[in-house]
């Protein structure tokens, strides 16, 4: 090997070094880049795991004002039914797919047939607190202790301004600790929020989603005074977060994100039945 070209491997090789002892010695740095990477994302899976679901979501946010994804919950309540779903801002449909090796108390005539539940904007009586429908309504669902999005240059200047501005992920270095893997770093971060600067700050990217105020307040009520607790996973190759684990008034939930900006969603459903029709055939009146 020619000696030139040995000094200038040697000196890339030191230069990672360098970066990764960067990282370990102040690891801000990485979380600052790991901000601006998930505020510039078009699209990624995530899969949420908590005491009564697991969910699996393909999220599409190329353009903020119009998001979309589709999910998959399982695991509701001990029950054996699969859930689909599928929202936009103006309309979100489920569909109910039993697994087939197991029992499930679902009636036949509602498996596999697609429900609208939000139409044009409305959202029928009764459904706004349904946890099975408002994992797949992106008005619950996009304000998140961690917000993803494709946002402009100015947006994403904005939401980090506010972010710097009120200390919202206030960590301790000294604590942030590593794991290599595969030639892969991950930084894990113990942070806490405080749930009333969490508010303000998903009130912030709910109007950048073009999500009613009405529907952000709602959505962040709970969070007023109260404290989140995070452990943020940061992959220092990619910049990306890889996990998060949560804490938000005693409920407990774990998500791991992958395939960033390489997810194609299916086409919007067609519903089969409204939602005063779904309950008319579970025999419920409204």
């Amino acid at each position: 090997m020619p000696l030139l070209v040995f000094i200038a491997l040697a000196i890339i090789a030191s230069g990672g070094w360098l970066l990764v002892q960067k990282y370990r010695n102040n690891p801000t740095p990485l979380f600052n880049q790991a901000l601006t990477t998930s505020l510039a994302t078009k699209q990624l899976v995530a899969v949420r795991s908590g005491d009564a679901d697991t969910t699996t979501t393909m999220l599409d946010v190329t353009k903020p004002r119009d998001p979309r994804m589709s999910t998959l919950t399982t695991k509701v309540l001990g029950a054996d039914t699969y859930v689909k779903g599928y929202g936009t801002l103006r309309d979100t449909f489920v569909v109910f797919a039993s697994d087939p090796t197991k029992k499930t108390d679902t009636p036949t005539n509602l498996l596999d047939q697609w429900i609208g539940i939000r139409s044009d904007n409305e959202l029928p009586n009764g459904a706004a607190n349904t946890p099975l429908f408002t994992m797949s309504d992106p008005r619950s669902q996009l304000l998140q202790p961690w917000v993803f999005g494709n946002f402009d240059e100015k947006t994403r200047n904005d939401l980090l301004a506010q972010i710097k501005k009120s200390k919202l992920y206030e960590f301790d270095a000294k604590k942030v600790t590593h794991d290599t893997k595969d030639n892969q770093t991950t930084y894990v971060y113990p942070i806490t929020i405080e749930g009333t600067k969490l508010a303000a700050y998903e009130a912030k990217a709910g109007d950048a989603f073009g999500i009613p105020a009405s529907d952000v307040s709602a959505s962040t009520r709970s969070l007023i005074g109260g404290k989140v607790t995070m452990h943020l996973y940061v992959n220092g190759n990619t910049k990306q977060v890889t996990r998060i684990d949560v804490t938000t008034n005693g409920i407990t939930s774990s998500t791991i994100y992958a395939n960033y900006n390489k997810v194609t969603l299916p086409a919007a459903p067609v519903a089969r039945f409204t939602y005063s029709q779904y309950l008319s055939q579970l025999g419920v009146s409204q």
